[in-house]
């Protein structure tokens, strides 16, 4: 009698199944989670009067974070605008100059034009005409004198103008503001310490949108896809984040050392980097997490 086949279909399930048990429908990659890091320049340098902010806080955008002395700077403006005054003077008394000489080229055109016309009739003689030509070119070169003089003058005025204006921007920069919402990591500078023009004085770091880079196969580049969503994982507590592809490198490069062991550092891979949204702050810079990507073995 034949015996049924049941049993042995019944053990081929059972290692079938315990078969596909070992492969995930997503692969797990770690790595670190990276904000946007600022350094934060004094436009302006000098003694620092003022440090409002301390490592490791949390500051919008636009916070004050320093402020500058400028006892210096106020004593330049001052000396600037008292040379604006003597300039703004000597500009009315140019403009006076040159309407009094063009009032004057046009009496000594009109005269000029009329000792001709009695000349030509022998109504005046030649010394007259030599006499208007004369005081022609006078009121000539007065009138060209006045006007290089205003224009001088004016040309003087702009770049004093341009003068107060860079003085204004100093005292301006001398209030070192937040470019950017974010973590103060590091603060540079104590208050009266000196900072020299274009010196960082703190380096903040925005974490409200993270990211993580990880290192992937050409075997799984065809699962992944520009925005597509992927889940995050950290190491502390195991919450799980939703994140974004954002980039995928389109060229191969040798496994970083810091990301595989030894052996596996010599296979071409390709950087995938994952965007994380963190509103509310509660993912910080550095902390490790885990990048759960598809298994395309499984999800074809």
């Amino acid at each position: 009698m034949t015996k049924p086949l049941i049993p042995f279909f019944s053990v081929l399930l059972i290692l079938i199944l315990s078969a596909c048990s070992h492969k995930t429908k997503e692969l797990v990659y770690s790595g670190t989670l990276d904000g946007v890091t600022i350094q934060v320049p004094a436009l302006t340098g000098g003694k620092i009067n003022q440090v409002l902010v301390d490592e490791g806080q949390f500051i919008q955008k636009d916070s004050t974070i320093a402020i500058i002395d400028t006892e210096d700077l106020h004593y330049q403006l001052q000396q600037l605008q008292a040379n604006q005054s003597v300039l703004a003077a000597n500009e009315m008394i140019a403009k006076t100059n040159v309407i009094q000489a063009d009032k004057d080229i046009k009496y000594v055109n009109e005269k000029y034009t009329r000792t001709q016309q009695l000349y030509q009739t022998q109504a005046v003689s030649q010394q007259a005409v030599d006499d208007i030509t004369n005081q022609k070119e006078k009121i000539t070169s007065v009138y060209y004198n006045s006007t290089e003089n205003l224009k001088q003058i004016q040309g003087n005025i702009k770049q004093l103008d341009a003068q107060i204006a860079s003085i204004q921007k100093k005292l301006r920069d001398s209030i070192i503001k937040s470019p950017s919402t974010g973590t103060i990591t590091t603060l540079y500078y104590q208050p009266g310490e000196a900072i020299p023009p274009l010196g960082n004085i703190v380096q903040i770091v925005d974490t409200r949108e993270l990211n993580v880079k990880v290192y992937v196969s050409v075997k799984l580049l065809n699962s992944l896809k520009m925005g597509q969503e992927v889940t995050i994982l950290t190491e502390g507590d195991n919450k799980e984040y939703k994140g974004q592809i954002q980039w995928i490198s389109t060229v191969a490069e040798f496994t970083p050392k810091n990301v595989l062991t030894p052996e596996t550092r010599s296979s071409l891979v390709y950087a995938v980097k994952v965007k994380v949204m963190n509103p509310n702050v509660i993912l910080k810079q550095g902390m490790p997490v885990e990048v759960k990507l598809p298994n395309p073995e499984i999800t074809k």
